[in-house]
């Protein structure tokens, strides 16, 4: 799981630039952290009451399906790339702009 963990970022900034980076990856983490906490609590009520994770198990493989199938339906984003915007003779240059890709 160390290589998701990774990924996320590298694909945050892949496909939406970098320019609301901090917002999108910290939205991403807090609802990761979201999920992290009422998957584990979840599934421990529903093994106190029906006395196995297999309902469990069941239920968090739809929520997987049906995260599957709006990842697909989404489709692939728009990729960002920096461009150079080149400043007059004689001033300080300005900082890459990101736009999407031509």
């Amino acid at each position: 799981m160390g290589g998701v963990i990774v990924l996320i970022p590298l694909s945050i900034g892949y496909f939406f630039g970098l320019r609301s980076f901090g917002v999108i990856l910290g939205g991403v983490m807090l609802l990761q952290a979201l999920g992290n906490s009422v998957g584990a609590y979840s599934s421990g009520l529903i093994h106190d009451h029906f006395g196995s994770y297999q309902r469990a198990l069941l239920l968090f493989l739809s929520v997987y399906l049906a995260a599957i199938a709006a990842i697909w339906s989404a489709g692939r984003p728009q990729t960002y790339r920096a461009v150079t915007v080149h400043s007059p003779p004689g001033s300080t240059p300005s900082a890459a702009r990101f736009g999407p890709e031509r």
